[in-house]
């Protein structure tokens, strides 16, 4: 088919499959807890959102739920190549027709600073401390933040950074400025820091 005419795989599964939910998980997400799924699912239907997601999880482990329906539409109309490669863009940017929410998750404090996703070399690394840890055996959120609590270093081994296009050069900045203080570089950090100032001013 022609470039934008492509149908959307996870749309025409659950078509297939004659599901009513569909839950979206990525493959560089390999942390993801089943009770939050089921969490999420429940909360999902019982509030009647057509698109929901989960926060207060760690980076990576958030777990979307859409309707069947509003994924569909979305394959249907979106035009957009960013909302045609990210599936769900489509729908959560039209709030007036899909009903969106959002999904809170009560977790331990030892887990909000870790990413559990893998972008870089040292996300990778992290990944194979966790499953080695675990032996390859099912583990659960609450698993892992026993285990930072009990080795509060894991946190260092990836910084808790994600790659974004930010929407104005203060944002950026901003980002700039978190990396410059987790390595320490305090000379560029009050260089910055100036600059920005002096955009706010």
């Amino acid at each position: 088919r022609k470039r934008g005419k492509r149908s959307c795989a996870q749309s025409q599964a659950a078509l297939w499959k004659n599901l009513d939910v569909v839950v979206r998980l990525t493959a560089d997400n390999p942390c993801i807890d089943s009770d939050v799924i089921d969490l999420a699912v429940s909360e999902h239907i019982k509030k009647g959102f057509d698109y929901s997601k989960t926060t207060g999880t760690p980076l990576g482990t958030t777990v979307q739920v859409m309707n069947t329906s509003a994924l569909s539409q979305a394959d249907a109309e979106a035009q957009d190549r960013y909302e045609k490669e990210h599936v769900t863009p489509f729908i959560t940017s039209n709030e007036t027709r899909f009903r969106c929410g959002v999904i809170p998750v009560s977790l331990p404090e030892a887990l909000s600073k870790m990413r559990l996703t893998v972008d870089y070399p040292s996300d990778y690394a992290m990944m194979n401390i966790i499953f080695d840890y675990f032996h390859g055996n099912y583990f659960s959120l609450f698993d892992l933040a026993e285990l930072v609590q009990q080795n509060p270093w894991i946190i260092q081994v990836n910084p808790n950074y994600q790659k974004r296009a930010h929407a104005t050069v203060k944002d950026e900045i901003k980002a700039a400025l978190d990396a410059l203080k987790l390595m320490e570089l305090d000379r560029s950090v009050e260089i910055l820091s100036e600059k920005l100032q002096q955009l706010s001013d």
